[in-house]
């Protein structure tokens, strides 16, 4: 499915979930799109099950609603049925005041309007993270701030009045809701304070006060920790909501990182205490490969898009692969990326556009479907429009299996994917880390899994009747035992062989390198189980 705009000048951009509004029990969904110069802006809200408008809202000149963020908050006015809003980081010509605008899901009426000069001399509208019912009022609530500002301001159903503001001494804050951490009956929400603060807060709904904050160990390391936050479910299984955090490594998002070949993580934290679970992404190692700016930027998460029953995660990209596109004639950036929970392994990724969300199951098969806007699409006719695209969840992951053992230079060599492994993006790199520097090295893939000890290492993959598989030609790992090879699932045995990569399909990868020095002359490193993703 997918949205496009209509307009010269401005496109639609920005998307979210937004619950059942026409109640056929399908997800509907909430667009944005800015019209530029002294145009307004305006929200659509689509039907889920047809892709058909329901209503839409256009804003006053110069106040750009739907460009930025459009939201599902949940039932602001207490009817039953899912309201939604918009912020803006402006209010008027040259008036930064900021804004966010709340409509009834029920009837399209604008519940309220909100500037940010009401509570505060600072702006907000800039973000919104919904975070349902924190103070036990019965109606859902909202957080909101400005990335430039550093407060962040909790508004409550159903009138947009003031429950609190915070004030953390940090700039491009994030906030989501965790649900009840502290057993007190009421929500409770995280808050990211990427700069200056260098941490993650926890806060009770009920009291405002904070629970817990996780301090950032190594301000040179942890830089802008927090820059993203997500409320990710129960996944360590004591039944509370646990969450997810991002740093991103870059002060100016320019694509100059502070870590050398390193573009950001994102780690998982317990609901409960904070008490760190798991990491499950890094940067490429290869600079070259790494992405400029900030890949983590935004993170959105919780939903399962991939069918294993454990929540998955959206980033989407800020100044991210800055690209020429010549079929528009247009320098554009940013990108969205759907990551498994499980492993962490990246299982779609779409260029250009900095927009994004995980949607919900909205056909009815039990997963997730996830949604790119860019709005930088041109179409027919050459106006340049903006589209969101509704992708569709699918059962697919790879996981790291096997084990490798030391080579001659004392270190195990591994094999990392570098990219999705959607056949769709066919976008998908593999390479070595910690090989034997200098030396020949190639890429593998057979059907099946074997435990066979062999040279430095481990064989995992077995053929079957069709054999090793060779992918790409060989490489030369360059002085840190680094090697990389691009995969065009299009072509060659990887398309048109007799194990060939496809949407659903299970295949096991790993590689070779060279080790004179060791008894065997050679090592492996470890695998990769890939079921691929359309």
């Amino acid at each position: 499915m997918e949205v496009v705009g209509r307009t010269i000048g401005g496109g639609v951009n920005s998307v979210a979930p937004v619950g059942d509004l026409t109640g056929d029990g399908i997800q509907d969904f909430v667009v944005g799109a800015d019209r530029q110069g002294p145009h307004g802006g305006f929200v659509l809200v689509v039907d889920g099950a047809s892709g058909e408008f329901i209503r839409e809202h256009s804003g006053p000149p110069h106040h750009q609603i739907g460009w930025w963020i459009v939201k599902g908050i949940g039932d602001f006015d207490g009817d039953g049925v899912p309201d939604y809003c918009t912020g803006s980081h402006l209010s008027g010509y040259l008036n930064t005041d900021g804004e966010v605008w709340i409509w009834s899901g029920a009837t399209g009426d604008l519940l309220t309007y909100i500037i940010g000069s009401k509570y505060s001399e600072r702006t907000f509208g800039d973000y919104i993270a919904p975070l349902g019912d924190v103070d036990g009022d019965g109606y859902d609530d909202f957080a909101t701030g400005w990335r430039s500002e550093a407060e962040l301001w909790i508004i409550g159903g159903p009138d947009g009045h003031l429950i609190r503001r915070h004030y953390l001494n940090s700039f491009n804050m994030s906030a989501a809701s965790l649900g009840d951490v502290d057993g007190d009956g009421y929500n409770d929400y995280v808050v990211g304070t990427p700069m200056n603060a260098l941490s993650v807060r926890v806060f009770s709904g009920k009291t405002g006060l904070e629970l817990y904050h996780i301090e950032a160990p190594d301000q040179g390391f942890w830089a802008w920790m927090g820059r993203g936050v997500a409320g990710m479910g129960d996944l360590d299984g004591d039944g509370i909501g646990d969450f997810a955090a991002s740093a991103v490594f870059h002060f100016d998002c320019s694509g100059v990182s502070i870590i050398p070949e390193r573009s950001g993580w994102i780690r998982f934290f317990s609901g409960k205490d904070g008490h760190f679970l798991k990491q499950l992404i890094l940067g490429p190692v290869s600079q070259a490969e790494s992405p400029a700016g900030c890949p983590f930027w935004w993170l959105d998460g919780g939903q399962d898009v991939n069918g294993d029953g454990v929540g998955d995660l959206l980033t989407r990209g800020w100044r991210t692969y800055d690209t020429y596109y010549p079929e528009i004639n247009l320098a554009a950036n940013g990108n969205t990326a759907v990551f498994s929970g499980r492993t962490g392994t990246m299982l779609w990724r779409e260029y250009p556009g900095w927009q994004g969300a995980l949607m919900g199951d909205m056909d009815g098969d039990g997963i997730s479907e996830w949604a790119h806007g860019n709005d930088h699409y041109f179409r027919a006719g050459g106006l340049l429009a903006g589209r969101v695209r509704i992708f569709k969840g699918f059962a697919g992951d790879g996981e790291r299996i096997c084990w490798s053992a030391p080579n001659s230079t004392g270190k195990a060599a591994t094999l990392e994917l570098d990219g999705p492994i959607s056949v769709g993006n066919n976008d998908l790199s593999i390479s070595i880390e910690d090989g034997v520097p200098g030396e020949p090295a190639f890429f593998f893939y057979g059907t099946s899994e074997v435990q066979r000890p062999m040279g430095s290492g481990v064989l995992c993959v077995s053929g079957g009747i069709h054999g090793l598989i060779p992918i790409g030609d060989p490489v030369q790992l360059d002085e840190n035992g680094y090697g990389t090879v691009k995969v065009d699932m299009t072509e060659g045995q990887l398309a048109h062989g007799p194990a060939p990569w496809k949407a659903g399909l299970t295949r096991i990868v790993q590689a070779w390198y060279s080790d004179p020095a060791s008894p065997a002359g050679f090592g492996l490193t470890d695998a990769y189980r890939i079921t691929f993703v359309p």
